[in-house]
């Protein structure tokens, strides 16, 4: 048959094709989270907090009454969605916060975080993690923390929490960032309880683009003044690799969004774990976003005190100071651009499972948060202009915030016309 050969040919060069596309486009979009939109497929939890914070989560409508969500900036599709508390109220049961979780769970994938301004300050325990749906914990699921840190801690910490069997290998090589601890089993006797295997990222990290050197933090209020920046994280059977992208440095793949490809990128991960059969101790995992305070029994409430906030604050104990000073706490938000969860083509429709679901509120409930009067975050606001300045000149993108020099040189000019009106009456007067 003459035809089939050119039929032959013709199937074989589509497929070269498809797979020199794949191995150059090797992630493709699976989910995204943003704008308006952002928390139609996410849960309110209202528990207590298993945690044993100094903290009551509210449901979707307490949230949206007491503009405890919401969006700033932009329109409804591209603006920054708000994660905040009540700063407002002084409280004897806890503070008033949110915690959400994804219906959708994941097992692999590439889940990028665009993260504007993050929670910080004495008190604060904000967390960006992975949770199972499972109530056991850590059971066979586990979790992932991606960005995490208390009080005014300025590095991010990684951490995996498992069950037993799963230690990892200290290969410093491979990442840039300290490994604390190796075992990530909640168990290990030889660890603090419930510490798993951590990573912490550098102390004013830095990244080299265009030929330049720049300085970077990957958490706390300096993290917040640069604009925040992009964490992405590679979920693969054999390992769990990690990396942060300040303003202006991210590769051009990952900004476009389209089909971000690791292998690609020169910059040294912040954090990488191996050495584990991770498939048998991380799996269905959904996002979590949440900000707690403080901790009885937990790390947050011992370095409270270690750390330097009672004398900063002047209040001996965690839960008083979180309790009776709610002002403290008005900057202590998430803004987030976009989540992001890319899959490899063939695991695409393997991986992701979802539980069924409803956000029990319209889009159009959503309010929008003006934090224009507030200063940047954890910075007083006598000090605003000066620290702009000098994000300006290193090249950082300080982004909503930006609005408050406008602002303050808008407030000169009209201060300089009335000096010169008041001056040209006097004069008048005299004559």
């Amino acid at each position: 048959m003459p035809s089939a050969s050119p039929n032959i040919s013709l199937t074989a060069l589509v497929a070269v094709s498809c797979l020199a596309l794949t191995a150059h486009a090797r992630y493709i979009l699976s989910d995204s989270f943003q704008g308006a939109s952002f928390f139609d497929t996410f849960d309110f939890f209202t528990a207590s907090d298993p945690t044993d914070g100094f903290v009551q989560y509210v449901d979707s409508k307490t949230a949206i009454k007491n503009e405890l969500i919401g969006l700033v900036g932009g329109s409804q599709t591209d603006s920054s969605v708000y994660l905040g508390v009540d700063f407002k109220s002084v409280t004897t049961t806890g503070r008033q916060s949110v915690r959400i979780q994804s219906q959708q769970a994941w097992t692999h994938g590439l889940l990028v975080a665009d993260i504007q301004a993050s929670p910080s300050g004495c008190g604060s325990w904000p967390a960006l993690w992975m949770l199972s749906h499972n109530p056991v914990w850590p059971g066979e699921n586990g979790e992932i923390d991606i960005l995490e840190g208390v009080n005014n801690q300025v590095t991010n910490a990684f951490t995996l929490h498992t069950s037993a069997g799963c230690a990892v290998r200290n290969d410093s090589s491979t990442f840039s960032g300290t490994m604390s601890t190796v075992d990530c089993d909640v168990n290990d006797p030889v660890q603090p309880k419930n510490a798993g295997c951590s990573i912490t990222a550098p102390v004013n990290d830095t990244i080299k683009m265009n030929g330049q050197v720049r300085a970077h933090s990957t958490a706390g209020p300096k993290f917040n003044t640069q604009g925040g920046g992009v964490y992405a994280m590679l979920w693969e059977a054999d390992a769990l690799t990690f990396w942060f992208y300040p303003r202006g440095t991210v590769p051009a793949d990952l900004a476009a969004g389209s089909s971000p490809d690791p292998s690609s990128w020169s910059q040294k991960p912040v954090a990488k774990f191996q050495g584990c059969e991770f498939d048998a101790h991380l799996s269905n995992l959904s996002i979590v976003i949440n900000q707690s305070f403080c901790g009885k029994q937990n790390w947050p409430d011992q370095v409270y005190n270690t750390g330097g906030c009672a004398a900063q604050t002047g209040v001996s104990d965690c839960t008083s100071f979180v309790g009776q000073r709610p002002g403290a706490f008005a900057n202590a938000y998430w803004l987030i651009n976009s989540i992001k969860m890319y899959q490899e083509t063939a695991d695409a429709s393997s991986s992701k499972t979802k539980r069924d679901g409803t956000p029990g509120f319209s889009l159009l409930d959503i309010p929008v948060i003006d934090i224009s009067e507030r200063s940047l975050p954890y910075v007083e606001k006598r000090h605003v202009p000066r620290i702009i300045e000098q994000a300006q000149t290193s090249g950082a993108v300080v982004g909503v915030h930006a609005g408050l020099e406008q602002d303050r040189r808008a407030g000169v000019t009209r201060a300089l016309v009335i000096v010169g009106f008041l001056t040209s009456v006097f004069f008048v007067a005299m004559l």
